[in-house]
Parts: structure tokens; sequence; C-alpha cells
């Protein structure tokens, strides 16, 4: 079940990752009792709508999001999680650019990383 949630966060579709991110929420919630920090920024920047105005703050979020993935354990789904997103938000129909530039700012702290993904 967590995988097919993964899943879906490389999709294009912003409601469908948002509703698979508040899943993944409550079932880490459940799992650990505590919120993870990593799917609250992913929900964060998923709600956010691309524009002037909110652009410095999901750049922000972003890059706290990137730099955070080295630091999650190799065997954790959580770990899974923010490459899938920002894939996700890469390929979606609404603000590609916006989401594109945003992405490339944080690629840098994920790059080195990716191998964990497959």
């Amino acid at each position: 079940m967590i995988d097919a949630l993964i899943a879906i966060l490389k999709g294009s579709n912003s409601d469908a990752r948002k509703l698979s991110l508040a899943c993944l929420g409550t079932l880490y919630k459940l799992s650990y009792n505590t919120n993870s920090d990593v799917i609250d920024l992913s929900l964060t920047i998923e709600e956010s709508k691309p524009s002037l105005e909110s652009a410095k703050p999901m750049a922000m979020y972003i890059r706290r999001l990137g730099s955070s993935y080295p630091t999650i354990p190799r065997d954790s789904w959580v770990s899974r999680l923010i490459p899938y997103h920002l894939f996700g938000m890469a390929v979606s129909n609404t603000g590609i650019s916006h989401t594109l530039t945003i992405t490339r700012t944080s690629n840098y702290a994920i790059l080195p990383h990716m191998e964990r993904c497959y």
C-alpha cells in the first residue's frame, strides 16, 4: 500500500499527490506516533499555488526538502518520497516552468543519493 501511495507522487495530478501525501502522513503518524517533517513539508509545497509571490517560499521549502534527503535512513520508505514528489511536480501540467526552475535548485542536494530510489 505504501509503495502504491509513493508511486502516485510521481504522477502529474496534483490532487492525487495531495491525497497520497495526506494518506502517507496518516500512516506515518499511526506507525510512529508523531508527524513526519518531510511529509508535512511536501504537503505544504503541494498545497502552494505557483505564483510570483509564492516562488521564494516554495524554493526555500524545496531546498529544505532536498537537504533533508541524505539524513533519512536508506531503508525508510520516506527516503523514496522526496525524489518521487519532486519528479511529480516537474511533470505536472500546472506551473511546470516554475516547478522545473525550483526543482533544479534542490536537485544538487539529491543527485548524489538518487541510486537509493531504485
